[in-house]
């Protein structure tokens, strides 16, 4: 199918000191009909798909929306980053360095998503969330207030992070050597457990515990996620 936005002869100059051209619709596309004005990308390489930006939102650098992505409002997209699948990125989030945001997940207000981060599935984040390293945020978690995520954390499930505190990561235990294993807080107050495809509520791994070869191992680090989330 052909391209379905034209660079028009307006420009900016951004922040970083990169000039921008806003875009102009060709055709209907998905989010756009033709002739109507979008936001600013570096080049045609920044958008595929039936992807769109809106607004005054700005993509540059080797930065990509694709597929049916949105990236509208005054939000920023940058480095490697890529959106991708039915993700939205609007208000004023930035998506940077590394960072993939895709599936149906939505990142807005002023949240920031970095480093090599992924956030997917249905899940949000928002307000003024800082999310970094490798974490990977799915399901229908939601991450938001003034919130920050770095380094291994993967969660999941129905997960409510709202401070530094409503998650831990243990890594190199057990059988779980080369995954960490997260605890996180649930939107229905009870805790989720996550490690790659495993998913139980930590009440249900407690109870599993026996039956793993490093029993003993895991029934410590329940308690330390009990004492952690003052379950004790």
């Amino acid at each position: 199918m052909d391209k379905h936005f034209k660079l028009t002869e307006e420009t900016r100059v951004n922040e970083a000191g990169v000039t921008l051209h806003r875009i102009e619709a060709t055709r209907d596309s998905l989010h756009a009909k033709a002739g109507q004005l979008g936001g600013f990308v570096e080049s045609e390489d920044n958008l595929g798909g039936e992807a769109w930006v809106d607004n005054n939102a700005e993509v540059w650098g080797e930065a990509l929306v694709f597929c049916h992505a949105y990236v509208g409002g005054l939000a920023c997209v940058y480095g490697k980053a890529r959106v991708l699948d039915n993700a939205r990125v609007y208000g004023k989030a930035h998506i940077g360095d590394y960072a993939c945001v895709g599936k149906d997940a939505r990142v807005y207000d002023n949240a920031c998503v970095g480093g090599m981060a992924y956030v997917g599935g249905q899940a949000e984040v928002h307000e003024r969330a800082e999310v970094y390293g490798i974490t990977r945020i799915e399901g229908e978690a939601e991450v938001t207030g003034h919130a920050q995520m770095f380094g291994w954390a993967n969660i999941g499930r129905r997960a409510l992070v709202e401070h530094i505190g409503d998650y831990c990561v243990f890594q190199g235990f057990g059988q779980w050597k080369h995954d960490p294993l997260t605890a996180f807080r649930e939107k229905n107050g009870e805790i989720g457990v996550l490690s790659g495809h495993y998913s139980e509520t930590l009440e249900g791994f407690a109870a599993q515990i026996g039956d793993m070869p490093s029993g003993r191992t895991f029934q410590a680090i329940v308690e330390v996620i009990k004492l952690n989330f003052n379950l004790n």
